[in-house]
């Protein structure tokens, strides 16, 4: 099946994927909590160079993998033993992973980290009878990033719509608890 997936890719995205396999890379999940953090760094100065800040704490990571276990991945691609991108994947249901955040370090983006990242995860979720893999928005705060649309549409992405839905909360005011509503 990662057969089909690397058909399906233009001549250009699967020779950035060779040429990412060439260099050596290896992937994996990470294991200890010294690897969490360090690809948790590393996806944070992703989002530092966008503009942007990662909307979760470390802790608070820590916190839902401790309640949600193996539905919480963090997947990186390490090169000669130093880490070179990582992928924060939720198993949102049995069969639709979602890639809530995923970056490289610059030093190894000549590698094609990022393809080769894109194929592992692809990889992965056909070995895990996954459907879905949605890999994200392609918007920085808001804002369509022509670079991120262009990429994922190399690597074999699709369109779709997503509606954001959000209700603001005055906080000045607001009852501490449900039985001081009037």
């Amino acid at each position: 099946m990662p057969e089909e997936y690397m058909a399906a890719l233009n001549d250009s995205s699967r020779n950035m994927i060779r040429q990412g396999s060439r260099v050596g890379m290896a992937f994996g999940a990470a294991e200890t909590a010294a690897d969490w953090a360090a690809c948790f760094d590393l996806l944070t100065e992703t989002k530092r160079r966008l503009g942007v800040q990662l909307s979760i704490s470390f802790d608070y990571l820590m916190r839902l993998r401790g309640v949600f276990g193996d539905r919480i991945a963090m997947r990186r691609v390490t090169h000669d033993g130093e880490l070179a991108g990582a992928a924060l994947v939720y198993r949102v249901a049995d069969d639709w992973d979602y890639i809530a955040a995923w970056g490289d370090d610059l030093r190894h983006r000549n590698s094609r980290v990022m393809n080769l990242m894109a194929y592992y995860l692809v990889c992965t979720a056909i070995a895990q009878r996954v459907k879905v893999l949605d890999i994200g928005i392609s918007s920085v705060d808001g804002v369509p990033d022509d670079g991120l649309v262009q990429f994922k549409r190399s690597i074999g992405a699709t369109t779709g719509m997503r509606l954001n839905f959000r209700l603001s909360v005055a906080q000045q005011g607001a009852p501490t608890s449900l039985h001081e509503h009037p």
